[in-house]
Parts: C-alpha cells; sequence; structure tokens
C-alpha cells in the first residue's frame, strides 16, 4: 500500500536500543578463575572424602590392633592409646566434613590444607608411638604392632596424595626408638625404616605426576562442562534472534505468522472468534527524515512500550513491517477488536512518546478484521489490510474495520 514505509527498518543489525538482550558473542570465553575454582573444589572434596574413610578406619584398625596387643600390654595402657586416635580421627573426620558442606575459595584453600594436614601428622604420630608404648620383648608381640603399622602406612600411601607426610611420621617414631635401643636387630629395623622412607618418596614423586594426570582429568570434565554451558546459551540466544524482532524485542514477522496460522487453526476446530488488528505509525518517514533513523528507532521501541500493557495475556503483538505492527486477538469478535483497537489508538495520542531531542508525539491508523470460516490467513490479512487503507485516507488517527 503507498501509504506505507519501511523507513523504520536500519539494516543494520544491533542499531536498536534492545539489541543488547540478543547479542551474541561470537567467541565465547572460559571464566579461567571460576574453572580453577570448580577444580580446586572437586580435587580436594576427592581428598576430604577419602581422609574421612580412612579416619572411620582407623580407629577399626587400631582396635584390632589393641586386641592383638592384650596379651603383652597393659590394658590400661592400650584403652587410652585407642581413644587417643579415635580422637584425633574423630577430629579430622568432622573437619573434612565442615569443608565439604562450606565452598573453599581460592584464597582460603591453603589455610584449610594445613589444617588438614596437621590433623594427619599427629594422627600419624600417635600411629607410630605404638612401636613405643606397645614395647614388649615378646616377638609375637612385635610382630604384631610392625606389621599393623606398615600395613597402615601403606594403605595410606595408596588413598592419599599427602600420604608420604603420613607414612613417614607413623615411622618415624619407631625409627628413633629403634635407634634408641641400640641393639642390631633393631638398627636393622631402623635401616629398613629408611629404606621404605625411600620408597615412600619415590612413589610419591610418581604420585605427583599421577596427580598431574588427575588434576587434567577434572579440569577437562569442567573445562567441557563449561563449553558446554557457552554453546547451549548461545543456542538460547540464536533461538531468541530467530524469533524476535531485533529492535523492538517482539516477535518478528515470521515468527508471528506462524502463531497467526496456529490461532487460525485453532479458531477453525473450536469455531472460536478469532480478530486481528494491522497498526501503522501516522508519517513515520517524516520522523526519520527529520530526527534520523536513531531517534526514529527510539520512537518504535517507545510506541512498543505504550501499546503491549494494554493488550491482554492471550494476545500477541509482532513486528509486521517498519512502522507495522500486527496484533493477534483470541476469543475477540469484530466488536471486541474495534474496542481494544480504539484503547490502543486512544494511549497513543495521549503524549508524547519520547521527549528527547524534543517531545514528538504520533498517532497511528488500525485496520481491523474477524476472520470467518474456514479463511486463510493471507486472505484476512488482505482484508485488515484494506481496513488500514481506509483508515489512512480517512485522516490517519482513527480505527476503520473489513469483514
Amino acid at each position: 500500500m503507498s501509504a506505507r514505509s519501511d523507513a523504520g527498518l536500519t539494516g543494520l543489525p544491533g542499531n536498536g536500543p534492545l539489541m543488547k538482550q540478543f547479542e551474541l558473542d561470537p567467541s565465547p570465553q572460559i571464566d579461567e578463575a571460576a574453572l580453577a575454582l570448580a577444580v580446586l573444589r572437586e580435587r580436594t572434596e576427592v581428598l576430604a572424602i577419602k581422609q574421612r574413610t580412612l579416619n572411620l578406619t582407623s580407629p577399626v584398625i587400631g582396635g584390632f590392633l589393641v586386641y592383638l596387643m592384650y596379651d603383652f600390654v597393659p590394658s590400661v595402657t592400650l584403652l587410652s592409646w585407642w581413644l587417643l586416635i579415635s580422637v584425633f580421627d574423630g577430629a579430622s573426620w568432622l573437619y573434612c566434613g565442615i569443608y565439604l558442606k562450606k565452598n573453599i575459595s581460592l584464597e582460603n584453600r591453603d589455610r584449610w590444607k594445613n589444617g588438614q594436614l596437621l590433623l594427619l601428622i599427629l594422627c600419624a604420630l600417635i600411629w607410630g608411638s605404638s612401636v613405643v608404648v606397645f614395647h614388649t620383648d615378646a616377638l609375637q608381640g612385635q610382630l604384631y604392632n610392625y606389621v599393623i603399622l606398615v600395613g597402615m602406612s601403606s594403605v595410606c600411601a595408596i588413598a592419599l596424595i599427602t600420604a608420604v607426610n603420613y607414612s613417614l611420621f607413623s615411622l618415624l617414631p619407631a625409627w628413633v626408638f629403634f635407634l634408641w635401643l641400640g641393639d642390631a636387630a633393631h638398627f636393622n629395623l631402623a635401616i629398613g625404616i629408611v629404606l621404605m622412607a625411600v620408597v615412600f618418596h619415590l612413589f610419591h614423586l610418581f604420585r605427583r605426576s599421577a596427580n598431574v594426570y588427575f588434576t587434567d582429568a577434572i579440569e577437562q570434565k569442567h573445562r567441557a562442562r563449561a563449553l558446554k554451558k557457552n554453546l547451549l546459551d548461545s543456542f538460547e540466544k540464536i533461538k531468541e534472534m530467530a524469533i524476535h524482532d531485533e529492535m523492538t524485542g517482539l516477535y518478528n514477522r515470521n515468527f508471528g505468522m506462524v502463531r497467526l496460522q496456529q490461532e487460525a487453526n485453532r479458531n477453525n476446530r473450536h469455531a472460536e472468534n478469532l480478530s486481528i488488528v494491522l497498526i501503522d505509525i501516522d508519517h513515520f518517514k517524516n520522523i526519520n527524515d527529520t530526527y534520523g533513523h536513531n531517534v526514529g528507532d527510539t520512537v518504535l521501541v517507545a510506541f512498543v512500550k505504550r501499546i503491549q500493557p494494554l493488550l491482554r495475556g492471550e494476545d500477541t503483538l509482532f513486528r509486521y513491517g517498519g512502522e507495522e505492527f500486527l496484533v493477534i486477538l483470541p476469543n475477540a469478535s469484530l466488536q471486541v477488536a474495534n474496542l481494544a483497537a480504539q484503547r490502543l489508538r486512544k494511549a497513543i495520542e495521549s503524549s508524547a512518546l519520547v521527549e528527547q531531542p524534543e517531545a514528538i508525539n504520533v498517532t497511528a491508523s488500525f485496520g481491523v478484521s474477524e476472520f470467518i470460516g474456514d479463511e486463510s490467513v493471507e486472505f484476512r490479512i488482505g482484508r485488515a489490510d484494506a481496513a488500514l487503507y481506509d483508515a489512512k485516507h480517512a485522516g490517519r488517527n482513527n480505527v476503520q474495520s473489513k469483514i
């Protein structure tokens, strides 16, 4: 129709005031700080869970050692040692539990780690003290004690990255005690402890390499998760861009026509009322020519904000062309649609849409039509278009309708 203009379309994506909500980052970046924190939390969580398991296991193994040594050591000494190891293992278990419920930050990780290490060393020293407090001349009792102690150290070496500290501190009291005893047999045991410490150290070097692979695996998992989230976010933005008008944020013409066809199909099935209102801003080309396209875009956005709150929840407003908009009114007869159009028309002319660079008042013309029977969407839009043409030629700023 000759009275219409497409001057409201700038042709340049991103010029509209509401376009920012649909901006798509061409190269989404991973938040490295957040990634490092996620890796730290999972690593420490895995170690905390392992340590808590050992804390529960330690009193059980300690109780078994007390049972084995019952015939060689006074029961008060055995019970006191077992209670001491249970208390410190319980404290370590609680400490790890508190961490698991808190969000550790990159800043306080060393403080938590040092506290964990201190409790681990204290537990190790108590275990190592068993060689001293459970000392007996009976070879069988000594074998019980040494085998359980070495076994406990080995279990920790397998389970924990920090196990070299645990193993060395658990064997340190035995090494000092054997040297203090000074006889050839215990001196040889002290040498054995040194050799075991060397093996633990070599094992620890190997574990460092394993720890790197362990950390890398966690990092790659979180990096893949972050990339997946970025892709999903980008996909959602693309979906939004595909169905929305970049400037006003309304549905675009393609998606709006799909919605109209859906409503028309539903209207045919249930024989309900369905009307449409075609709206055209009067003399919009003059706004672009006088103030420029940026101001014209601002007027379009303000126009949408003015009329959208006046529509019902089931109504659909979409941008049909440059300065043309189409409203789908389900369950609305021609009479109801005319009243709705008049309400929109009065709201538009009531006050200026924008105040800068000066107050700009606009009016709009309306073409209303109601679906009757099994009609095509194209035919009914044609009737609304004809009604809009009549409104333009009747002096604009009015509502016309056609059956």
